[in-house]
């Protein structure tokens, strides 16, 4: 089976296969989050603007002149950049804006959720409102009343309103599970708020972690890390040295004092123990694992600590999958996700990628590819010029036979 599929790709290497579609556009090898797949739309560049190809209909059409990157999209939503030079909530598709409101700034999107700001025009006003992804405002609060809740009476002996603002610029102040981790200028310390901006903690700590699965990650006074529910309480003591990861799937990483990754449960007993250089998150029961003294060899974790090979065995799945890496620590690895919700995922090895089954069986290989998106039984493929070789790179999107559905060339010059 591998070598048939290995075969099959060496053959269109050297006889390609026409594709299904053929669209104007390029592929930006160097930044691969430049294009994306998500299902529905297929996205990328043609002449300096972002254009947006629709499967369903078979429709292509302008998006902006902004950089995907840019235009911080997720499931058809996407900020454009007004002439006003304000951002403006859109959804593909739809002529009138999601939301009447514009912003001045955009953070990036985690998870579920992205910050942002705009000016109300007077002193101390701007506005922080967190959005989902279904396009509507959970919470939305001025900045004076964020220094307020924080005990600050005048933001100017900070720096003013954008420093101020600066300083809650930082991972931590996302919205998570109903409670916001907000840092004192003042005390330099960090408490969590509902809502409201009602506190629901203390502004006790050096460092504060998002919620996930009821839980956040703390750090002390003394520097060391333990665990408190959204209540306040610490469930699990400040014990570590290193941050541990978030809990997913009822496990948390923590690192013993070789940097060696174990696992944790909620009540902080040690249930895996740190053998481990690089691990993801757990996610539906399992984490892939690996080993640096095994021969480079990734391995499926259960959450019983039982170990089997991977289905890429040496082959490197992906962390993010190239859509925000800044990010990746907070999620399972894009690859893990895949296997168990799809049952397949990519894996990298040098300049190769491959998608391998949850069983292990190769079902597509290209030497000189990125692959990325694997949805729907189609990914996106953006292939370099193997050195020595005066093959034309392909770019677009495939399903898992090899077949080209979509190719984006340019014509001409």
């Amino acid at each position: 089976m591998k070598k048939l599929i290995i075969l099959v790709w060496w053959m269109g290497m050297s006889c390609p296969l026409s594709a299904q579609k053929v669209l104007e556009g390029e592929f930006d090898g160097l930044m691969p989050a430049s294009q994306l797949w998500d299902g529905n739309y297929l996205i990328f560049r043609n002449l300096g603007q972002t254009m947006v190809y629709e499967e369903f209909n078979e429709e292509t059409r302008i998006l902006s002149t902004a950089y995907l990157q840019d235009l911080k999209y997720k499931r058809g939503l996407y900020f454009s950049k007004e002439g006003d030079g304000k951002f403006q909530l859109k959804k593909l598709g739809e002529a009138d804006p999601v939301l009447n409101q514009k912003f001045d700034y955009i953070d990036a999107w985690f998870g579920n959720v992205i910050l942002a700001w705009h000016e109300t025009g007077v002193k101390e006003g701007f506005v922080l409102s967190w959005i989902s992804d279904q396009g509507k405002i959970i919470i939305q609060h001025r900045l004076d009343s964020i220094a307020k809740a924080l005990g600050i009476g005048d933001i100017e002996k900070y720096g003013g309103v954008k420093y101020f603002q600066g300083r809650l610029r930082v991972i931590p102040s996302v919205y998570t599970e109903g409670l916001i981790a907000l840092r004192n200028p003042e005390s330099q310390r960090w408490g969590y708020f509902d809502s409201l901006l009602l506190p629901v903690t203390e502004q006790l700590y050096k460092h504060a972690e998002p919620f996930f699965e009821g839980m956040a990650a703390v750090m002390n006074t003394q520097g060391f890390w333990g665990f408190i529910d959204s209540s306040g309480e610490q469930i699990i003591p400040f014990q570590y040295r290193f941050k541990p990861s978030r809990f997913s799937d009822g496990l948390a990483q923590v690192k013993d004092k070789n940097y060696k990754i174990g696992f944790i449960d909620t009540k902080g007993t040690l249930v895996i123990q740190p053998l481990y250089n690089e691990a993801s998150l757990f996610y539906k029961g399992y984490s892939l694992v690996k080993k640096y003294n095994q021969a480079n060899t990734w391995l499926l974790l259960d959450k019983k600590g039982v170990e089997k090979d991977s289905p890429g065995l040496e082959n490197t799945p992906l962390k993010s999958g190239y859509d925000y890496p800044d990010k990746y620590g907070y999620f399972p690895y894009r690859t893990l996700i895949d296997l168990m919700d799809l049952n397949r995922g990519i894996f990298i090895h040098g300049k190769s990628s491959r998608i391998y089954s949850l069983d292990g069986d190769l079902e597509y290989v290209n030497e000189h590819a990125i692959i990325k998106n694997l949805i729907g039984g189609k990914f996106l493929c953006i292939e370099r010029s193997p050195l020595g070789k005066s093959y034309i790179p392909r770019y677009g999107l495939l399903n898992l036979q090899g077949e080209w559905l979509v190719e984006v060339k340019q014509s001409g010059f």
